[in-house]
């Protein structure tokens, strides 16, 4: 936190799930944990292969590896997420274990990763 206070850069990496876990936060009315809807919201968030290494762990702690919401639902509050800028969205992307992408993407192109 004190090497990058106001999230412009290193610090974002810790936003990995929250852009879609917050929405589902959202809608699953306190049914779910702030961290078990960030635990679903990172599963869109990486590749297949980080997805099939994530998979078991989430599984092995109790965590919810089902999205029960889908894009119609998931979309309008994702839309008013704090990293929305412009008409991009600013996320993490894993593409492998150990390393992240920060992404600028449109609201199309999260409609088709959920």
């Amino acid at each position: 936190m004190e090497q990058d206070p106001k999230e412009q850069g290193i610090r974002k990496i810790l936003n990995f799930g929250h852009t879609i876990g917050h929405a589902i936060e959202s809608l699953n009315e306190g049914k779910l944990l702030h961290g078990e809807c960030v635990a679903l919201g990172m599963l869109p968030m990486c590749s297949k292969g980080v997805r099939a290494e994530l998979l078991p762990v989430l599984k092995k702690f109790d965590l919810p590896v089902d999205l029960t919401w889908g894009k119609e639902e998931l979309m309008p509050l994702i839309l008013h997420d704090k990293k929305m800028q412009k008409d991009c969205l600013s996320v993490i992307y894993v593409p492998a274990v150990g390393s992240f992408e920060i992404r600028e993407i449109t609201p199309e192109q999260m409609e088709e990763i959920l």
